[in-house]
């Protein structure tokens, strides 16, 4: 899994990828490995169907786990399925408030055309201390509403 996040990291999905999977091979309990490998498939592969089957399994393993239902919800929103995805980012934020899981739920409002509710969203997104990738989102975003 260290290895998996290194080539996240390094901007290496395709290895990232090999490596989640080679994870889960070895024990298909790992959430930790399955929701990486849910996110990969989303953010690099944008293939939210293989997404999805993986990042289910994660949230059938620990159904509490805020950043597994923040990254199944990021990967309804992907594939159009909003009413549910709207179930798991509000649960995901009742857990544990992070910019990315604020930061989805912007996304999914700005999709509906909520703006107002959307900035509100961004503007918490911002304050708790987002990654150099989630400002950047954030900041496409607010200019997409402006």
């Amino acid at each position: 899994i260290g290895l998996g996040n290194l080539q996240f990291n390094s901007d290496d999905c395709e290895q990232a990828i090999t490596s989640f999977r080679t994870a889960c091979e070895i024990d298909p309990r790992n959430a930790v490995a399955l929701n990486n490998l849910a996110y990969l498939y989303g953010d690099c592969l944008n293939d939210s169907s293989q997404g999805l089957r993986y990042s289910q399994q994660a949230v059938e393993f620990q159904p509490n786990n805020s950043a597994f239902l923040d990254t199944l919800g990021s990967l309804l929103l992907k594939s159009g399925q909003y009413k549910e995805s709207r179930e798991s980012l509000l649960r995901s934020i009742r857990l544990q408030s992070t910019a990315s899981n604020n930061l989805h739920m912007a996304q999914l409002l700005a999709e509906e055309g909520r703006d107002e509710e959307a900035r509100s969203y961004l503007q918490r997104a911002g304050e708790l201390s987002p990654n150099a990738r989630e400002q950047n989102q954030i900041n496409s975003l607010i200019e997409s509403l402006d």
